[in-house]
């Protein structure tokens, strides 16, 4: 317990320099969805906090730098704990869905799919470690262990990796609904501005 309390001052800690308001989120069940869309989440690698999920205009799964006004860093979870979750980005929208195979296997891709698409988990095991504690993030219910990983880094592709590898575990943050909204509204405001400007 008191190393649940510590992993969670510190994650609070360090989110108090970004530039939005978010909450991590310590229990399981508050980051998942009913709909798709009710929550918007942010995973971070715990090995190196700069580095998140983010999804290509050319559908990949990759991990980039953080930059908070990108909606292709927001994900929903939707499900639960116990029957598992489907995995949608914001940018991609309810169309697509993060793929991969199952049982998941060393290096393998996640991908995006219109089509039937795996089922997630999480793996709890390192959440209380005192070396980069995080989520794994998974498609094997049982015999889990292997989680995606930032392969690579910076525009690295999620691959599945061993969760004894800190960049196999995710810090996962739910980011304040208004201020998505206001930033998509700031930035289309500015896009309009640019377009008549431009004419």
């Amino acid at each position: 317990m008191k190393k649940l309390s510590l992993l969670l001052m510190v994650a609070l800690l360090s989110v108090a320099t970004w530039a939005q308001s978010n909450v991590i989120l310590s229990l399981n069940r508050a980051i998942f969805s009913t709909t798709y869309g009710e929550k918007w989440l942010r995973l971070s690698c715990c090995d190196n906090t700069d580095y998140v999920w983010s999804a290509t205009s050319s559908k990949e799964a990759k991990t980039a730098l953080l930059d908070t006004s990108q909606d292709s860093q927001l994900f929903c979870f939707v499900g639960n704990e116990t029957d598992g979750f489907a995995i949608y980005n914001k940018v991609l929208g309810e169309a697509y869905k993060l793929t991969a195979l199952s049982p998941c296997s060393h290096g393998e891709a996640a991908s995006w799919t219109q089509d039937e698409a795996a089922t997630w988990y999480l793996d709890t095991r390192f959440t209380e470690v005192g070396d980069k504690p995080g989520f794994g993030i998974t498609t094997n219910k049982e015999n889990q262990g292997m989680s995606l990983n930032m392969w690579g880094g910076n525009g690295g592709d999620l691959k599945f990796y061993s969760m004894s590898g800190a960049g196999s575990r995710w810090i996962v943050t739910q980011v304040d609904q208004q201020i998505v909204n206001k930033l998509s509204e700031t930035r289309c405001k500015e896009t309009q501005a640019l377009n008549a400007s431009s004419n």
